[in-house]
């Protein structure tokens, strides 16, 4: 999902990203957010290759042929995402809520077909189509899946098996690069500090649309990246809420008029303090603290840390650019003495399966397979 709103107000600020002609990457890093950008191509190719009782690694060597063809496989990192993390809890909650409600209409619509197939009557292309619909919105891979994806992945591509999210260890520069480009759909990216450039997919079209940080900075008001840090650090995205009242366009204009301020942390308790005069909602930086982490101080903590969440051999390391003196984070005396106990977390995420959907199956096999 990503900052709740911030695709909106670049395009509302009358921002049009030019389409990006492809073939300007050959002096770039290239890093591909790969499940914001195709997620649902990547769980296409998975739920096609499982059908036909093979793996999601043939499902990743397809997709890797395809990527190949618009990105310079030796120029570009493919990054997968790992292990839940609890920063992101509510998020992942909200995502096994509607699993369930998928896999509570799948139920309803092969009972349906089940109920057609045994009165002899023929099952409409509609109620397949709905099923079939029903089934990827339902499906998740499992951590075998992603496994054996990017052993698929990885004889065209460098990927990386994120050890926690995909967006929070992006690597540095290789030497002979002369800049970084990320290819994603979430506008996480735009508040991370170092990301100048970002190409993310056009609507209805198969080009890209460039996205440089100093319009992002314009589309805002902006003068300072460290703005777009503190902004995400307290409005709606996967880790956390607005405060009631609060939304994308009145949250921006608050973070402008804060006296700008390298540390993030202060610029956030400006913030408290500003929706604190505003409002009799009990506000504190506690309800911002994962949001701060992601963002600031670029960390998350994993729900199970006992498990690897790196599989095959890491990605080259490659010595990082430099921060200048502006992009340089700050640690306030909250950031270096906070510390704060997680409690264990075991949310539901459904497990992903193998339906076969083509024309004369047995619906009871589907049935039998959902239980299982």
């Amino acid at each position: 999902m990503g900052q709740t709103g911030w695709w909106s107000i670049v395009k509302a600020a009358g921002y049009e990203p030019p389409v990006y002609d492809m073939s300007l990457l050959s002096d770039a890093l290239v890093e591909v957010d790969l499940m914001s950008t195709f997620y649902s191509a990547v769980i296409a190719r998975v739920l096609e290759k499982k059908r036909d009782g093979k793996t999601a690694r043939e499902a990743g060597v397809i997709l890797a042929h395809i990527l190949a063809s618009v990105f310079p496989p030796d120029q570009t990192i493919l990054h997968v995402d790992g292990i839940a993390s609890r920063e992101k809890a509510e998020e992942h909650a909200r995502r096994a809520t509607k699993v369930k409600d998928a896999l509570e209409s799948l139920e309803t619509i092969v009972e349906s077909i089940e109920a057609r197939s045994n009165n002899g009557k023929k099952v409409s292309r509609a109620k397949w189509e709905a099923s079939e619909s029903e089934i990827k919105r339902s499906f998740r891979m499992t951590e075998d899946d992603k496994s054996q994806l990017v052993e698929g992945l990885r004889t065209r591509f460098q990927t990386c098996r994120c050890a926690r999210r995909e967006d929070v260890v992006p690597p540095g520069f290789p030497v002979h690069i002369t800049r970084r480009v990320v290819v994603t759909s979430d506008s996480d990216f735009l508040a991370y500090g170092g990301i100048h450039q970002i190409l993310r997919p056009l609507p209805h079209s198969r080009n890209y649309g460039l996205y440089c940080l100093n319009d992002i900075l314009q589309a805002f008001g902006f003068s300072s990246p460290h703005q777009l840090v503190a902004l995400a650090c307290v409005s709606a995205n996967d880790y956390g809420k607005n405060v009631p009242g609060f939304g994308i366009k009145t949250n921006a204009k608050l973070v402008k008029g804060i006296s700008l301020d390298k540390d993030v942390e202060n610029m956030v308790q400006s913030y408290i303090t500003t929706i604190q005069e505003r409002t009799d909602e009990t506000v504190d930086f506690l309800q911002f603290l994962n949001r701060f982490r992601i963002f600031h101080l670029r960390t998350d903590s994993v729900i199970d840390s006992g498990k690897s969440h790196v599989v095959g051999p890491p990605p080259t390391q490659v010595p990082s650019t430099p921060m200048s003196e502006d992009q340089a984070p700050e640690l306030g005396p909250l950031s270096r003495t906070l510390h704060v106990e997680l409690s264990s977390l075991d949310p539901f995420l459904a497990q992903g399966f193998d339906p076969s959907l083509a024309q004369g199956f047995d619906p009871l096999s589907l049935r039998a397979l959902m239980q299982d």
